[in-house]
């Protein structure tokens, strides 16, 4: 009997995808073993030298990046940090709170945590300021500033955390729902120049995990 030849690459071509090559499984990343970088520019002439940026964490002090002469930014902020300092989870933090109306206040999922919302100048030509991620809108008579500013949290595990916090006549509200590894949370409120003080309530949200920050800076005076 005479061969087919030309159905042989078909019937190759038929084993094949009955045994196709098995997909390379990819392990998932582990987010809290990732750093973070925030960079960006400070609103204003701050520095004429190039300077080194500190945090501090529960009384620990940590290198974080720099400010250079031009007033741009450049910070890292690694899960070492957090496995360096005291761990904290949001029970122990509103424990803490024993001069504060925390009724209102759920940890609804609780987690270890260190949150990062500013850096100091490491500075001795200068006058110490601090500085943030974010910015300051005023109103156009300048007796109204918004701040919207960002803070890093790092969580060693998913959390929730909801509701009030009330510390004398300051209000602020939580929508906090973190990932594993760095978390932006924006934070809003409203400061009146005329009194001297802020206005309304607080505003933390949650904004997502996050291992890059690119934006806007605001130097504050450090009372240090």
């Amino acid at each position: 009997m005479k061969k087919h030849l030309s159905l042989l690459p078909l019937a190759a071509l038929a084993l094949a995808a009955c045994n196709p090559t098995p997909t390379p499984i990819v392990e998932p990343v582990d987010a809290t073993t990732l750093s973070l970088t925030a960079t960006g520019k400070v609103d204003g002439d701050v520095v004429t030298t190039d300077q080194k940026l500190k945090a501090y964490f529960y009384g620990h002090e940590f290198e974080v990046g720099m400010i250079k002469a031009d007033d741009t930014v450049s910070m890292t902020l690694t899960p070492a940090m957090f496995d360096a300092a005291p761990r904290k989870t949001f029970t122990d933090w509103k424990a803490g709170m024993t001069n504060c109306d925390t009724s209102k206040l759920n940890v609804v999922t609780d987690a270890h945590f260190l949150s990062v919302s500013q850096a100091y100048r490491d500075s001795t030509a200068d006058a110490d300021h601090l500085i943030r991620p974010g910015e300051v809108v005023r109103s156009a008579d300048g007796s109204i500033s918004t701040y919207k500013m960002v803070s890093f949290y790092y969580a060693k595990s998913k959390a929730v955390v909801t509701g009030n916090l009330l510390c004398g006549s300051a209000s602020t509200n939580f929508n906090l729902q973190l990932y594993p590894g760095w978390n932006k949370v924006a934070i809003e409120y409203t400061y009146n120049h005329d009194l001297d003080a802020i206005v309304g309530t607080r505003e933390y949200k949650s904004a997502g995990g996050i291992q890059t920050y690119s934006g806007k800076w605001v130097a504050f005076f450090s009372p240090k």
